[in-house]
């Protein structure tokens, strides 16, 4: 098999995380496993940050804003939020305000004061 061209070797339909690919770095043949492969995909496309554990009191009808470091991020990417403790009652949008930085809004469209206890706010950045 070691004559055979690579175009006519059986195509694989699924992959696992023990199965190795080839590759040519640099001039030389090296293989590299599908977790690594899958990990570095990962951190070129999908971006985290979080903002330190805090409590955030977001009175009645107004918004609140939460800046989180996510380094890479840049504008025209999409952003995701999200929140580790229940935020059943506000509604959270993300978005990247500028270079290495989203701005999570923590809306509170209730009548009364809405408060979260040790919060860690998060975000997620999806390359475009």
């Amino acid at each position: 098999m070691a004559d055979t061209k690579i175009s006519l070797l059986p195509t694989a339909t699924s992959l696992g995380d023990s199965d190795i690919f080839v590759l040519n770095q640099s001039g030389t043949t090296k293989t590299v496993a599908t977790t690594t492969l899958s990990q570095k995909i990962q951190s070129d496309i999908a971006l985290s940050g979080s903002a330190a554990s805090a409590t955030y009191s977001v009175a009645a009808n107004s918004q609140t804003p939460v800046t989180v470091t996510v380094t890479g991020a840049a504008l025209g990417d999409f952003a995701l939020g999200s929140c580790s403790v229940s935020t059943t009652t506000l509604q959270l949008t993300a978005s990247v305000t500028a270079a290495n930085t989203v701005t999570v809004i923590l809306k509170n469209t209730t009548a009364s004061t809405i408060t979260l206890t040790s919060a860690v706010i998060r975000a997620k950045v999806l390359k475009q």
